[in-house]
Formats: C-alpha cells, sequence, structure tokens
C-alpha cells in the first residue's frame, strides 16, 4: 500500500531522517559531487545517529541542465547552470542563459519532497541565492494553493564558493529591504551558512559576503564559515567539517524539540 505524502512526512518526523538537496557546481553534476561530499555525508549519517539510532540522513542531487561538452557524447559529466558567453563570469554576466529551466529544475524538486536543508555549491550556491530572493518563486514552492496546504520549508541553507549573482542584482536588494517583515511574521526563519575559502580566486570572498549581507539585511539569520583554502568544498578539512556538521546538527536539533513542546 502506498503513503500518502502527508504520511511520509509524519513518519520521516518520527523517524529523524533528515533530507538535504544539493546543487552542484559548473562542470560537475549530480552523480560526481555526491563523491564530493562523500566525507559530509558519512560524518553527519554517524553523528545523528549516535544522537538516536532512529535519525537517518538522506542526500538527493540535483543534476544541471545545460551540457558543457562540445563533442556531445550525451555522457553529461560536465554540466551547468546556465550558459554564459565567452569570458563572462556568473558576477558580472548581464544575464544568465536558461537560467528559468534550472529554476524549474529546483521547484519541481522542491513540490515533489519537503527537504530540511539545500547545500549550494559555486554555479550551485549562486543559483539558490537568486531563487530564495525571489518572492515570486517562493510563494510557488512554498506558498498554499487549493490543492496542497503551505509546504515545509528547508530550515538551513549552506552555501559554499558563492558570488553576487549579477543578472538579478535589483531582485537581491529588493529583497534585502522588504524581507524583513515579512520572514519575521513566517512561521519558520530558514538560517543560511556561508562557507568562504579565504583564498577563493575563482569567485573570491566579497562576492559571498555580499550575498550574505544582503540576506541578513533583508532579516535573515545568517553564519560564515572562514578557511583558509580555495574554491572547493573543504570537506577534506576535518575542522571545517566538523563545524559544518555541528550546524546542521544543531539546527535540526532545535526544530525536533520545537516538535516535542508542540
Amino acid at each position: 500500500m502506498s503513503l500518502t505524502d502527508k504520511d511520509e512526512d509524519v513518519q520521516s518526523s518520527e523517524k529523524g531522517i533528515v533530507r538535504i538537496l544539493c546543487l552542484h557546481g559548473k562542470g560537475n553534476n549530480g552523480k560526481s559531487f555526491q563523491t564530493i561530499l562523500e566525507p559530509l555525508e558519512k560524518d553527519l549519517g554517524t553523528r545523528l545517529a549516535s544522537l538516536n539510532e532512529i535519525n537517518t540522513v538522506e542526500f538527493d542531487y540535483l543534476t544541471a541542465p545545460f551540457d558543457m561538452d562540445e563533442d556531445g557524447d550525451e555522457k553529461h559529466l560536465k554540466m551547468e547552470w546556465w550558459t554564459l558567453p565567452p569570458g563572462v563570469r556568473s558576477f558580472n554576466a548581464k544575464e544568465y542563459g536558461g537560467f528559468k529551466q534550472s529554476s524549474a529544475l529546483v521547484e519541481n524538486a522542491l513540490l515533489e519532497k519537503d527537504y530540511d536543508f539545500i547545500i549550494g555549491h559555486s554555479q550551485g550556491a549562486i543559483l539558490l541565492s537568486a531563487l530564495l530572493s525571489c518572492e515570486d518563486w517562493k510563494d510557488r514552492v512554498y506558498g498554499s494553493t487549493k490543492a496542497r496546504p503551505v509546504r515545509k520549508q528547508a530550515m538551513g541553507h549552506v552555501f559554499n564558493g558563492s558570488a553576487w549573482p549579477n543578472p538579478f542584482t535589483e531582485q537581491l536588494e529588493r529583497f534585502s529591504s522588504n524581507a524583513k517583515t515579512i520572514v519575521e511574521n513566517s512561521a519558520t526563519k530558514p538560517k543560511n551558512l556561508f562557507i568562504i575559502g579565504e583564498r577563493d580566486h575563482i569567485n573570491p570572498p566579497e562576492g559571498a559576503e555580499r550575498v550574505r549581507d544582503a540576506f541578513k539585511k533583508g532579516g535573515l539569520e545568517v553564519a560564515s564559515c572562514y578557511h583558509s583554502g580555495g574554491h572547493s568544498l573543504p570537506v577534506a578539512d576535518s575542522a571545517v567539517l566538523g563545524e559544518i556538521v555541528d550546524w546542521i546538527v544543531e539546527l535540526f536539533n532545535q526544530h525536533q524539540n520545537k516538535k516535542i513542546e508542540q
């Protein structure tokens, strides 16, 4: 017998399942990003199980829709969330070619399943910041309709190697000036962790800091994890990995305690 979405959510809550959606960077795909995040999967799973043996974690990995391979071998090994003219970067582009397609891909994933956390790396982190600053997109994903109640928002977002989403400058600035009242009046207030490499020469730290500061100005809770490395997600650094795991577990425990109080 199949379970309804509501039944699945109830069982997930009782079992302490932490669901995480992952958005890879330019040049990767879902499978390769999963390989990169294996240390996080392992350590987070072990940590959650040590708190309660019924706690589990599920990672889902989306693959961007645009293939960077020009030979057309259809292996889909190097993918990107949007296309750019030669020499143009995401932080200075005037537009992202195909952005609507990637937006719809993430939207559909969130409508199919409730996620507790979303992790974005590089272009995936830029995509996430652009989506979260769009009120219309959030209304479509999390708002209520005649067919469904209000959906659960992710309790936390993790951004690694992010940059300013330049085509959405006006949107993000509007969000930072208007979002405070909206967020404070909402039932949930997602938190945001920015992982910033001090030697990130691909997306320099000031880009991630600009996004972080805009989120904070807009009323979102933000935290920063600086490390001495570069652009890659620093899961090989045990100290940084531990900080990421601590942040996720602490936030998960806070929400679990709120459920018990209710």
